[in-house]
């Protein structure tokens, strides 16, 4: 089994999923970077795994920030309901299989 990937709206989708649009966007390089998150996102089975593309937790743990080629970036968020969460009451990334992908590009 491995994390099913959502996105935010249409435009993130393309952006994932439509070669040209990312590298436009993006340029080359953070293009093909993401193109290799994504990959490496989809093929975990959770997203604990996912060490490549250094993950920073954003956001009292709720998002997760990948870097792509500077300045870009990917940041994800659990599209579980509930969120599984810890007995501290974090988020358990350890349980977390589906994703959504809630933006790609400079830092805002």
């Amino acid at each position: 089994m491995s994390i099913e990937l959502v996105f935010i709206d249409q435009s993130v989708r393309k952006v994932c999923e439509q070669g040209r649009v990312a590298d436009s966007l993006l340029g080359p390089q953070a293009a093909r970077r993401l193109r290799a998150r994504l990959a490496d996102i989809r093929a975990a089975r959770t997203l604990a795994e996912v060490v490549a593309g250094s993950p920073k937790f954003l956001e009292a743990g709720l998002r997760v920030l990948f870097s792509l080629h500077p300045p870009y970036q990917l940041v994800v968020e659990p599209a579980s309901n509930p969120v599984p969460r810890t007995k501290k009451g974090e988020v358990d990334w350890s349980k977390i299989d589906k994703v959504r992908v809630i933006y790609v590009g400079k830092p805002k």
